[in-house]
């Protein structure tokens, strides 16, 4: 279990947070989904719930995960819009996945390794070893990719550090891997470590030419 991980939860008991951002383009000129979160602390449980939403305020995408300790419980998400559903489930040491697309459903299990996160836990996470970023230190984690129903090795890195605000870059460990996924890009204000902007791969598709496809975008934060 990671220490710093546990105690930043330890010291948000009782307290919730909320997120919104606007999504735009990879240029941040056209707005293409909303994004809007709430994590809710309870003594050392995390419950996160997040919803995109299209233009017209139809909810595209949602999200939510449940975390003890740092350590991930189960995590849900649903693309509307394509027709996916996948569930991540922790049970005696062992992650359990489970991911349904077009009604059909296949299931995948492994061992569970420390710092294994989902999506709603990597700004927390994050946030947690800032100090060890902003001293130019790689921070290494698994994630588990909740459509191709395996746990891949990740890590940050500070990409700059500038007087106000710095950007960690998070990329596949695996050389191969790295080659094939675009890295995400985190800005956050350094003296509040507060998240400004994400930019790279997004939960919802977008539909192109009649097919739905990735979506690479700007996450501006409110």
């Amino acid at each position: 279990m990671n220490i710093l991980f546990c105690f930043f939860f330890s010291l948000l008991s009782l307290a919730s947070e909320q997120q919104s951002a606007d999504i735009f383009d990879m240029d941040g000129k056209e707005k293409k989904f909303t994004f809007s979160a709430e994590r809710v602390y309870d003594k050392e449980t995390m419950t996160y719930t997040a919803t995109f939403k299209d233009n017209a305020g139809v909810v595209v995408a949602n999200e939510s995960a449940t975390v003890t300790k740092g350590q991930l419980v189960k995590y849900e998400v649903e693309r509307i819009t394509t027709k996916e559903k996948g569930v991540i489930e922790v049970k005696e040491g062992k992650i359990h996945f489970s991911y349904t697309e077009n009604g059909k459903t296949s299931t995948a299990k492994d061992n569970i390794k420390e710092d294994t996160l989902v999506s709603a836990m990597l700004v927390p996470f994050l946030t947690s070893r800032m100090n060890d970023l902003l001293a130019k230190k790689d921070v290494s984690f698994r994630y588990a990719v909740w459509f191709r129903k395996e746990v891949v090795g990740f890590k940050f890195s500070l990409e700059s550090d500038e007087a106000r605000k710095a950007v960690i870059k998070m990329v596949p460990s695996n050389l191969l891997y790295r080659s094939l996924v675009k890295p995400i890009y985190f800005t956050f204000e350094k003296s509040s470590k507060k998240l400004i902007s994400i930019k790279g791969r997004t939960l919802p598709k977008i539909n192109e030419g009649g097919s739905w496809r990735d979506f690479d975008g700007f996450s501006k934060y409110q």
